[in-house]
């Protein structure tokens, strides 16, 4: 799935190439290097590739690779150079001095250093995600039965998080091994993806009990990510996993000691270890597993809330000081991802659980994340402006558990899109009830995204919806662009300028075919609302076919009160913005 997957097979194509056939390929891991050389003391005057094969292999192998050094046949392979700690410019400079007169690769995740000199004689491979039509491709292939197949894919289109877990092969194979063997009986999620990879490698370990690390990685995994206020580390030394080891009842020093054995040797994926001035330093393989970890330690500290008798509150709101640090506003989760993942993790495992007291520790989470409260038992507020897009809905569909009844809804000047409304739309379905106003303005919606929302809404029933603001988003712009704007994305238009402004209208009508499915599924679920009362669909890009069919309501409509900003008692309204396209302005107006 990864840099190493890749230098693996590089070796095994090597090796079965007969044109490559002179070539003695010989694989060299960085971390281990670093793990023998680390200490000034043991640092050897030769290249440190050539003296860690002099020392690690036996008397027969490294006289064989340095012969075939020696005749320039050895292709050396040496992975992980950004894990190189201390010892990275001692390595950049014999890359450039010393293995560069042989057949060498190296592999390393994007760092500034490979734009050096060291490097300049490279040609570059990236290893690519997968894409669409090759997931689909191995999920048929693995799962074989049709009916499964769309299953899968479905699950895979409502959690934007799952599908872009999906497109690394590796964790695509997780994801279809906890699809086949869980996920067919409810909703998949990453909580089960993660829970089933980091079992399966703590199995594996061996020196320490599967449960007794597990317990002290959590630790480890909370004490990093809320280290510094909130604000987090990735790395950390045997000082932060100490403190954690005396906060774990059950877990040694040894425990730990078996742990980063493991980890130093590569026999523990789930953990990095390099050296930084002598000293040792490790960090979790992949960030999604500190947040995995951090989660599932989050769900024990409810729980010992719990069983004290002090309700979810209490930690919900520890929770809430390190996740919105500094400024403490809702929005700050949103805009800083660092918490995100947590909140999603949590979600997911709370569903996967499926326990009252996991739900009711979510909504606890959502009441000091969001500041969700019902004064005198009415329905909550929820206002988030600016901070929720397509990128991190999922955090937000995550807290608004089911229990929740949301009276208003206001998430504004955003981007949310096609993709979070096929997440959030559920989610709001389930306060359909007691939904009184829903203001979306100042998003990306397209047409089928508010089609979408439309459709939800009306089969969920909305008795008491009264204002509902789709305005200033892209009702009316469809899926294709213009001849000669390729290139262009609304984003690059709208700097300096907004959603209403005159250029960013006209560049609109002028780069996007129009289409107006999305105003005639608004128009549709007007009719079938009789208690709506205000309805907003201004600066959306608005046709003049557009602009009819919302004309058309003052007469289908006689409950709207207000239509695209203007109240409906005045004789003339002004219903679409105008344009020029084609060097033509118009303007619909309606007489009453």
């Amino acid at each position: 799935g990864g840099k190493t997957t890749f230098a693996k097979q590089l070796l095994t194509w090597t090796m079965r190439e007969p044109r490559h056939a002179y070539l003695i390929p010989c694989l060299v891991r960085v971390c281990d290097v670093v793990r023998v050389f680390a200490p000034e003391s043991a640092r050897p005057a030769a290249p440190l590739a050539w003296a860690y094969l002099r020392q690690t292999c036996a008397e027969a192998r490294w006289r064989f690779f340095d012969k075939a050094r020696q005749e320039r046949r050895l292709l050396l392979i040496l992975d992980g150079v950004d894990e190189a700690g201390a010892l990275d410019a001692r390595l950049e400079r014999e890359i450039r001095d010393e293995y560069a007169r042989h057949p060498l690769v190296v592999t390393s995740r994007e760092m500034k250093a490979l734009e050096g000199p060291a490097y300049a004689r490279f040609r570059r491979v990236r290893v690519l995600q997968l894409d669409q039509g090759q997931i689909e491709a191995i999920a048929r292939k693995r799962l074989g039965d049709a009916g499964q197949f769309e299953t899968f894919l479905g699950q895979l289109r409502l959690n934007a998080a799952l599908q872009r877990m999906a497109a690394n092969p590796l964790l695509l194979s997780v994801t279809l091994s906890v699809f086949q063997g869980e996920g067919l009986a409810g909703d998949l999620n990453r909580g089960l993806v993660y829970r089933t990879a980091l079992t399966s490698m703590l199995d594996k370990l061996g020196d320490a009990p599967p449960g007794v690390a597990r317990s002290l990685l959590r630790k480890v995994a909370w004490r990093a990510h809320s280290a510094d206020g909130g604000r987090g580390t990735r790395d950390f030394g045997d000082d932060l996993v100490l403190d954690a080891v005396r906060d774990t009842p059950g877990v040694s020093e040894a425990d730990w000691r078996a742990v980063a054995d493991a980890a130093q040797r590569g026999r523990l994926p789930l953990l990095a270890w390099f050296s930084e001035r002598g000293a040792d330093k490790y960090r979790f393989a992949h960030l999604t597993f500190q947040e995995f970890l951090a989660a599932e330690q989050c769900a024990l500290y409810f729980d010992a809330e719990a069983d004290a008798g002090k309700g979810a509150d209490p930690f919900a709101a520890t929770f809430a000081r390190l996740a919105l640090a500094p400024g403490g506003r809702p929005s700050a989760l949103f805009e800083r991802g660092w918490w995100q993942q947590v909140v999603q993790m949590f979600g997911d495992l709370a569903a996967a659980d499926d326990g009252r007291r996991r739900g009711a520790y979510v909504a606890a989470l959502a009441r000091a994340l969001l500041g969700l409260e019902s004064p005198g038992g009415r329905a909550a507020v929820l206002r988030l402006d600016g901070a929720v897009g397509d990128r991190n809905a999922m955090t937000l569909v995550s807290l608004l558990a089911e229990t929740h009844t949301l009276g208003t809804v206001a998430i504004s000047n955003g981007g949310l899109g096609a993709a979070a409304v096929d997440q959030l739309a559920p989610r709001l379905t389930t306060s359909a009830p007691t939904l009184v106003k829903l203001d979306l303005s100042g998003n990306l919606l397209c047409g089928g995204a508010v089609a979408t929302l439309c459709d939800a809404l009306r089969v969920a029933q909305t008795p008491a919806l009264a204002e509902l603001d789709v305005s200033a988003n892209r009702c009316c712009v469809g899926a294709e662009r213009r001849r000669g704007f390729e290139r262009e994305t609304f984003h690059s238009r709208k700097r300096g300028g907004s959603h209403r402004s005159k250029l960013y209208l006209d560049y609109v009508h002028a780069a996007w075919i129009p289409d107006i499915r999305g105003i005639e599924a608004l128009a549709a679920f007007a009719r079938a609302t009789p208690s709506l009362r205000t309805l907003d669909a201004r600066s959306n890009a608005l046709t003049e076919a557009a602009a009819r069919a919302l004309a058309a309501l003052l007469d289908d409509c006689p409950a709207i009160e207000v239509l695209c900003g203007v109240p409906v008692g005045l004789s003339l309204i002004h219903i679409s913005e105008p344009t020029r396209r084609y060097a033509i302005s118009y303007a619909v107006f309606c007489l009453k």
